[in-house]
C-alpha cells in the first residue's frame, strides 16, 4: 500500500511535477493545495504519512502552518520545500520540528529517498547542522528566562529575525539604519553567547516572545 503524501505548494506546475515524480513509486499524492488554509482544513480530518510544505505559501505562511500543526496533534513528518538557500528558513524549520528541507532543484531520486527516510522515522538534518544550530540553546527553563542583558531594541531585532527577515528587511521594519541593525546583531550574539544570526534565529523561535 502506497504511503500518503500531501503537498502544499504555491505553484501549480510544481505540484503537477511532484505528482508525476511519485508515479509508480511507494508514494501517492492524496492532496495538493496552493495555500495554507485549505491544507489545514484537510489535515485536520485526514491522515497522511508525509507533508511537503513550500516555504513560500501565504495565508497563513508556511511557518505558521508548521507551528499550528506541531502545536496540535499532527505528528507525521513535515518536509519544507524551498527554491533557494536561506539559513534563517533552515533555522526556523529545525526549531519548529520539521523533519528536513528539500530544494526544488533536487532530483527525483533525492525526493523519493527523502520521503523514505522520514517515513522510517529519520530526518534530513545533518549531524553537524544540528550541532551548529541547536547545540547552544538553553537547556533549562531557568536559563531560558534569563534576560541576558538584552535591550528592548535588541529584542525587537530578535523578534523580526524569528520571522525570517534579513538585516535589510529588519532595518525597514523597525525604521532604523542597516548599520544599526548590524550593531544590534553583534550585541545579541555577544550577550546570548551565539556564533551567528542562524543560531540567533533558532534562539528567538525557541524562546518565543520577548
Amino acid at each position: 500500500m502506497a504511503s500518503r503524501l500531501a503537498v502544499v505548494e504555491s505553484q501549480e506546475v510544481v505540484r503537477l511535477g511532484i505528482k508525476m515524480m511519485v508515479r509508480k513509486s511507494a508514494f501517492d499524492v492524496v492532496a495538493d493545495h496552493h495555500s495554507g488554509k485549505p491544507a489545514l482544513r484537510f489535515l485536520a480530518k485526514q491522515k497522511v504519512d508525509v507533508l511537503l510544505l513550500d516555504v513560500a505559501i501565504r495565508k497563513p505562511g508556511a511557518f505558521e502552518v508548521l507551528h499550528q500543526l506541531r502545536s496540535g496533534n499532527f505528528r507525521s513528518p513535515i518536509l519544507m520545500l524551498a527554491s533557494m538557500e536561506n539559513t534563517t528558513n533552515t533555522a526556523r524549520a529545525m526549531a519548529l520540528d520539521a523533519s528536513g528541507l528539500l530544494y526544488k532543484w533536487a532530483s527525483t531520486s533525492e525526493f523519493l529517498e527523502a520521503f523514505r527516510v522520514v517515513c522510517n522515522g529519520g530526518t534530513l538534518w545533518e549531524c553537524e547542522t544540528l550541532k551548529h544550530v541547536t547545540g547552544i540553546l538553553p537547556r533549562s527553563t531557568e536559563e531560558t528566562n534569563l534576560p541576558h542583558g538584552v535591550t528592548q531594541r535588541e529584542r525587537d531585532v530578535l523578534e523580526q529575525l524569528s520571522h525570517g527577515l534579513t538585516n535589510k528587511e529588519i532595518s525597514h521594519a523597525l525604521d532604523i539604519g542597516y548599520e544599526t541593525v548590524k550593531g544590534h546583531m553583534r550585541g545579541i550574539l555577544r550577550k546570548l553567547n551565539l556564533n551567528d544570526r542562524t543560531q540567533a534565529a533558532v534562539w528567538a523561535i525557541r524562546n518565543g516572545k520577548f
